[in-house]
């Protein structure tokens, strides 16, 4: 395994897999390719039949890959860091990934399904809770707390705890108070024209009052009213409490899913 130095390696590495011949799941990583190079947590190891991608975390790897398509097969001993490497598999619920049998002959097994979501928004004059605000720095260890207890770390949307400070440094997590007490928050990702839930969780104690929906609420009509067309989010198709909450809101569902698996 080889470490990523500069952007301009993996854009000479992209380049060359990055076509018809290989299947990949390298979205996100395309997406983040940049920071990850710069925090020095992206390896790689190429094979004749395809280039592997590991995005370090503190418990496990995140892998992303270009295989070939006529030769769909990974070596087990390149899948062996000295801890559980996780893959996402996205794709439409009609047409599952080819690439698939490859990570379950691999050694691989399914750990849990998202599906993907999607609400159009516009601009519209609303009244914002005065319970929920920008988090501040002060909350950046109870918001970390709370997603260590509360956040599946395999699923793409656990933090780092430097991470986490810089997602409330820029803005990107709302937390609501009852009175003067945290109660829970919701953190999200901006585009160019969208915005992206990532995650909600509240406090245990808190919980049954109606504050995931009062988050939500607050998180459309905020990002209406800033001109943001569409707001889109990933959940899990075992999480009821979650799927009940969106529907409220007229969420849609795309036809899109992603599988992940890991090898322990």
């Amino acid at each position: 395994m080889k470490q990523i130095v500069n952007n301009e390696l993996f854009s000479k590495l992209l380049a060359k897999y990055l076509n018809k011949e290989y299947i990949n799941n390298a979205g996100r990583l395309i997406r983040d390719y940049k920071f990850l190079i710069g925090e020095k947590r992206l390896y790689y190891i190429e094979k004749d039949n395809y280039l592997l991608f590991f995005e370090y975390r503190k418990d496990f790897y995140n892998l992303y890959y270009f295989i070939s398509k006529l030769n769909l097969f990974i070596d087990t001993e390149d899948l062996n860091p000295g801890k559980p490497v996780v893959a996402d598999e996205v794709y439409r619920e009609d047409n599952l990934s080819v690439s698939t049998d490859a990570l379950l002959e691999a050694g691989f097994k399914k750990y849990l399904t998202r599906i993907h979501m999607f609400i159009k928004i516009g601009v519209k004059d609303v009244q914002l809770s005065d319970n929920i605000r920008f988090a501040c720095e002060d909350e950046a260890d109870l918001i970390f707390e709370l997603q260590n207890k509360y956040i599946d770390k395999y699923t793409g949307n656990f933090l780092f705890k430097e991470e986490m400070v810089n997602e409330v440094k820029n803005n990107l997590i709302f937390s609501i108070y009852e009175g003067m007490n945290f109660a829970g928050y919701l953190r999200f990702r901006i585009n160019s024209k969208s915005v992206s839930l990532e995650g909600i969780v509240i406090e245990p104690e808190f919980r049954g009052k109606g504050y995931s929906k009062e988050l939500v609420k607050y998180f459309i009509d905020y990002f209406s009213k800033e001109g943001y067309n569409k707001i889109d989010l990933w959940v899990r198709d075992d999480n009821v409490s979650a799927l009940r909450l969106y529907d409220f809101f007229n969420f849609e569902k795309t036809g899109y899913k992603c599988d992940n698996y890991i090898k322990f």
